[in-house]
């Protein structure tokens, strides 16, 4: 094994500050070996399969690797992205190929995009609660028609949508 020294013991406190800023360890100040590993964060954001932005299809694929974007980039809360497949949201520039994050969460307020599960079919469009207790997805392609539900048979939202990745 090869040895390592440092110059000084402030060259070796400036490293452990710097872990400390970059969340890999946390620093007890006046404790004999004051140091804490913390787990680690995720290495990204889940890519967990596809989408459609066009008509709805079987849920998500399988997990498929982790996108290396920190997770807070996009705000709080827990994500996952996943690979738009279709041209039914490209008026607010949602393409084919596309990677859509989606921050996980039950409900969504009218007029945001989710991604809802219907009939165990997922889709991604924008919602519109009715008065009368209905929900409606919108696409963004005037080539597609809404998706009109009324009770007892709503979508479930699993999500709503926060961002975009484009791979070019």
């Amino acid at each position: 094994m090869e040895e390592f020294s440092l110059a000084s013991p402030r060259t070796a406190r400036d490293y452990l500050l710097v872990l400390e800023r970059k969340g890999a360890i946390r620093l007890h100040e006046g404790k004999a070996r004051g140091i804490e590993l913390l787990s680690p964060s995720p290495k990204g954001i889940p890519l967990v399969g596809r989408i459609p932005a066009g008509t709805s299809e079987i849920p998500f694929e399988e997990f498929e690797e982790y996108l290396p974007v920190d997770p807070d980039f996009f705000g709080s809360g827990t994500k996952f992205a996943v690979r738009v497949r279709g041209d039914s949201m490209t008026g607010v520039g949602i393409h084919d190929g596309d990677l859509a994050v989606i921050r996980k969460q039950p409900d969504a307020e009218n007029g945001q995009i989710v991604a809802a599960l219907v009939g165990g079919e997922v889709t991604l469009k924008r919602i519109k609660k009715r008065a009368d207790g209905g929900i409606e997805l919108h696409p963004e392609n005037s080539a597609y028609r809404p998706m009109v539900f009324q009770p007892p048979e709503l979508p479930q939202v699993l999500g709503v949508y926060i961002g975009l990745i484009r791979r070019s």
